[in-house]
C-alpha cells in the first residue's frame, strides 16, 4: 500500500517537471519573437531624450543656499587671484610664489588648462588681473544640470571695495562634480549683454579632488541670507545704480516712485543715507501664496522691501507709501482710526526724509494748500528750511471733531539726540480704501 503511494507521488512530481519545461520553451520562443520584433520599430530622437539618462537641460538656480554657495565659490575664487592678497607688511610681492601659482591653477577647469596651454609659469595670463580688495555680487545665475555635474554660468558686478566702485561686470563659470564635492572654474573672456547670449555645454565627466578645489556644503541662516541680500543690494546702489534701476527695482513702484532713472539718480544724490548706511538695523519676514517679502529697515527708518518669488527672481521697494504692501493694508483694515491716521503719518515722514516733497504736496488738503502754498517749490522751499534732516516723530495726543482726525506730534531731530523738537499739529481726513488728505500748522 505504502509502495503504490510513493509511486503515485513520484509520477505527479515528474508530471509537474515536464509541464514546467514546455512552458519555459514556448515563454522563450515568445521573448525571441517579442525581440525580433524590435527591430522593425522606428525610436524617434523624443523618445531617446526622453530615456536618457544624462539629458541636460538649462534652468535659473531658484535655491538661497545653492545661489550664495555658488556666489561664496566665485568670491573665493577671485580672493585667490588678487594679488593684493599677496602683499606682506613689509611690501613683499609674493603673487610669483610657486605654491600660489599652483593654487590657481589647481582651480582652473582642465579644458579651460588644455585649451590654452596654461601652466605654472603663465598661469596670471589666463586669469583677471586684479590688484584691489573686491567683492564679487551675483546677478543672474543659471544652471546646467549634468549627471552627477552640474555647470553654473554666472554673471555679477566686481566691486572696488577700496575705491568704491564698479570694477567690471563679469560673465563666469563654475563646474561642480557631486560625487566627488570638487568644483573648478572657467574664466569667460568674451564680453556679453545678457547671460541667455552664452553659449555652453556640459562636457565635464569627473572633476578629480586636490588641495584646492573641494566644494563645501553651505547651510545658511535665513538671517544670514537676508544680510547678504541687503549688503549687496545696498553696494549696487552705490556702484550700479542704472542697472539696480533697470534691473532690481520693483516695476510698478519704480514707474510710480521715479518715473525715469534721472530722477532716481537725484533721488540718490539728495539722499545719501540710503545708500551708505548698508548695517541692517531690523528685518521682518511676510509670506504669500506666490512670494516671500522680507522687509528690512536701517537705523534711520529707510526700507528696503524685497519681494522674492526665488532666489532669481527679486524686485526691491524703497518705501511704504508709494504703493501700499499687504502688510500695510491688512494692519489698516484692522486698525481703528487712532492706527489708520498713525499709519498715515509715518507714511508722510518717511516721504519727508526721503525728500519726496511732490508725495506729501498731492497729500495736502486742496484749500489749505491754495492758501498756504499754491506751488510745489514754495512747499518744497517751506519743508526745507522748517524739518530736519533725518526726522523722527513721537506722537503726543489724538482727537476726534466729526470727521477730521487731529494729532498733536512732536518732530526730533533723528541724528541728534538732544536737539531741539517741533510741535506739529496734523489735520486729517480719512478717504476711501487708504486715501487721505491733510493740512498742519504753519509757522
Amino acid at each position: 500500500m505504502k509502495k503504490n503511494l510513493l509511486i503515485k507521488i513520484i509520477l505527479v512530481v515528474i508530471s509537474l517537471i515536464f509541464i514546467t519545461i514546455i512552458a519555459m520553451i514556448f515563454t522563450m520562443k515568445d521573448n525571441k519573437k517579442e525581440n525580433s520584433d524590435i527591430g522593425n520599430i522606428k525610436i524617434t530622437d523624443t523618445q531617446v531624450n526622453e530615456n536618457n539618462m544624462r539629458e541636460e537641460k538649462i534652468i535659473p538656480v531658484t535655491d538661497e543656499n545653492e545661489f550664495y554657495r555658488v556666489s561664496q565659490t566665485i568670491n573665493d575664487y577671485y580672493n585667490t587671484i588678487n594679488k593684493s592678497t599677496y602683499i606682506l607688511l613689509d611690501g613683499t610681492d609674493m603673487s610669483d610664489d610657486e605654491e600660489i601659482k599652483t593654487s590657481i591653477l589647481s582651480i582652473l577647469s582642465q579644458e579651460y588648462i588644455n585649451k590654452n596651454n596654461i601652466s605654472i609659469t603663465n598661469v596670471y595670463k589666463y586669469v583677471e588681473n586684479i590688484q584691489n580688495s573686491i567683492r564679487f555680487i551675483p546677478l543672474k545665475m543659471k544652471k546646467l544640470e549634468g549627471f552627477g555635474i552640474n555647470k553654473y554660468i554666472i554673471n555679477g558686478n566686481l566691486i572696488n571695495m577700496e575705491e568704491n566702485n564698479n570694477l567690471k561686470t563679469v560673465y563666469i563659470f563654475l563646474n561642480v562634480d557631486f560625487y566627488n564635492n570638487t568644483f573648478s572654474i572657467e574664466p569667460i573672456v568674451e564680453e556679453y549683454k545678457n547671460i541667455d547670449d552664452v553659449d555652453y555645454k556640459n562636457t565635464i565627466e569627473q572633476i578629480e579632488k586636490n588641495e584646492y578645489n573641494e566644494y563645501m556644503k553651505l547651510n545658511m541662516l535665513t538671517e544670514d541670507i537676508i544680510k547678504e541680500r541687503y549688503s549687496d543690494f545696498k553696494l549696487m546702489l552705490i556702484n550700479d545704480s542704472k542697472y539696480t534701476y533697470e534691473n532690481l527695482l520693483d516695476p510698478e513702484y519704480r514707474e510710480k516712485r521715479f518715473g525715469s532713472y534721472d530722477k532716481f539718480w537725484k533721488f540718490l544724490e539728495e539722499n545719501e543715507q540710503i545708500s551708505s548706511e548698508i548695517y541692517l538695523e531690523k528685518y521682518k519676514i511676510n509670506n504669500y501664496e506666490d512670494y516671500t517679502e522680507y522687509v528690512c529697515v536701517d537705523k534711520n527708518e529707510n526700507y528696503c522691501i524685497f519681494k522674492e518669488k526665488n532666489a532669481s527672481d527679486i524686485n526691491v521697494i524703497l518705501d511704504t507709501y508709494t504703493i501700499d504692501v499687504p502688510e500695510f493694508i491688512e494692519r489698516y483694515n484692522k486698525g481703528k482710526e487712532q492706527i489708520k491716521v498713525g499709519m498715515n503719518i509715518e507714511k508722510i515722514t518717511q516721504a519727508l526724509n526721503n525728500k519726496d516733497y511732490n508725495y506729501i504736496y498731492g497729500k495736502l488738503d486742496e484749500t489749505f494748500k491754495q492758501d498756504n502754498f499754491n506751488t510745489i517749490d514754495k512747499f518744497e522751499t517751506y519743508m526745507k528750511n522748517n524739518f530736519f534732516e533725518i526726522n523722527k516723530a513721537n506722537y503726543e495726543k489724538f482727537s476726534k471733531e466729526g470727521e477730521i482726525y487731529i494729532y498733536q506730534l512732536k518732530i526730533k531731530d533723528s541724528e541728534e539726540e538732544n536737539a531741539n523738537s517741533k510741535d506739529i499739529t496734523v489735520i486729517m481726513k480719512l478717504l476711501e480704501d487708504t486715501n487721505f488728505v491733510m493740512s498742519f500748522n504753519v509757522n
